[in-house]
């Protein structure tokens, strides 16, 4: 069995992990799972539709205990993109975005940070014993990494990821939400009309768990063959998770087809009388009197088809100053494994990649 030993075990080369391995001058491993076509830092070049909206004016403005950590690296955080790694971005609506407008270019700018006090190692984690981790090798042989520091930056079960497991997480003994697909498409009771399906409504989506309303958003719906989707459907999906943890499983979606925001001035158009040749052709058998189409939610797209995982390791398992475990305070986790769950705009990615940051700066 083959015994490997570093300052800094970090499992995990997405953004979370990657960071942390770039700003941690420590003698690091990388640990990666090995896969057809590896390729570090993946999930960065999926990410945003290929434009990587990777992080949000607005990324810790709401009171949390990992924001009080975070905060005061914000602005550092970015300026160390803009000047250390000449990597140019652009703010659109408070969503930072590459220059350039490919995911590619965040990508490629972060892998060459990659320093020679980090070596990539490809295993797949199995089990934590004290401060040695067992892994499988390339070959399919157990080996042995022993570290000073552990990091967990796994990430979630998003994109539906192969040979997943909970066995290193109950190794470890920490406390964790079971994963479920978030920031995806719906599937609901009612049947969709074959004339809806594949085309898209804008209006003002509400969705209301018994008669309390808990999300609200305008935007664009895309009707599917047994669900809803779009941007606004997906986002709701992290407050329908957050009812169903309570209980609450009467979960109704409300699309008001007579309000439409315009996004970019804020200006609201409600439209009180529509004639019904006004009406898509589409529309014309599910046009009801109050404007609003009504639908109940069942399940929730398959992981193969969701952006995020809802669930992880749970926030008051950890110190939030340096993310470590309470119970063993050399074993840290960051990124998509908390519990820790946003909807798009670059807050999922934002977090990972500031966690990172701040992390690697704090075993330097």
């Amino acid at each position: 069995m083959e015994h490997l030993s570093c300052q800094n075990l970090i499992i995990g080369s997405g953004p979370a992990g990657l960071l942390c391995a770039i700003t941690s001058n420590g003698d690091n491993i990388l640990l990666e799972k090995p896969s057809k076509n590896f390729q570090l830092a993946k999930r960065i070049l999926v990410s945003g539709n290929g434009r990587a909206n990777f992080f949000n004016q607005d990324l810790t403005s709401t009171p949390s205990p990992i924001h009080e950590v975070l905060r005061p690296y914000e602005k550092e955080f970015l300026q160390y993109l803009k000047e250390e790694c000449q990597f140019p971005y652009v703010i659109e609506h408070g969503l930072y975005y590459p220059y350039f407008n490919r995911a590619e270019s965040l990508h490629n700018t972060l892998i060459h940070q990659l320093g020679s006090n980090t070596r990539i190692i490809k295993g797949l984690a199995l089990r934590n014993d004290n401060d040695e981790l067992i892994y499988l090798d390339e070959n399919g042989k157990e080996s042995i990494i022993h570290y000073q520091h552990l990091v967990v930056a796994t990430g979630g079960r998003s994109y539906d990821r192969e040979h997943f497991t909970y066995e290193l997480l109950d190794s470890l003994n920490v406390e964790y939400e079971p994963f479920s697909p978030a920031l995806c498409p719906i599937k609901v009771k009612e049947k969709i009309p074959v004339s809806f399906v594949n085309q898209r409504l804008k209006g003002k989506v509400s969705v209301y768990s018994s008669k309390d309303k808990i999300y609200e958003e305008y935007g664009e719906v895309l009707f599917k063959k047994d669900g809803l989707s779009g941007i606004c459907i997906m986002n709701s999906t992290i407050a329908i998770h957050e009812a169903l943890k309570k209980k609450q499983d009467d979960i109704q979606i409300e699309i008001n087809y007579r309000e439409v925001k315009d996004l970019s001035t804020g200006e609201i158009t409600k439209l009180e009388q529509v004639s019904p040749f006004a009406y898509p052709q589409f529309m014309k058998e599910k046009v009801t009197a109050d404007g609003i189409l009504r639908f109940h939610f069942m399940d929730f797209y398959p992981f193969k088809e969701s952006q995020v995982s809802f669930g992880g390791v749970l926030l008051s398992e950890l110190d939030s100053e340096d993310f470590s475990f309470k119970k063993k305070k050399n074993i840290h986790f960051i990124g998509e494994i908390l519990d820790d769950n946003y909807i798009c705009g670059g807050y999922n990615m934002g977090h990972a990649l500031l966690e990172g940051y701040v992390l690697g700066k704090k075993l330097s």
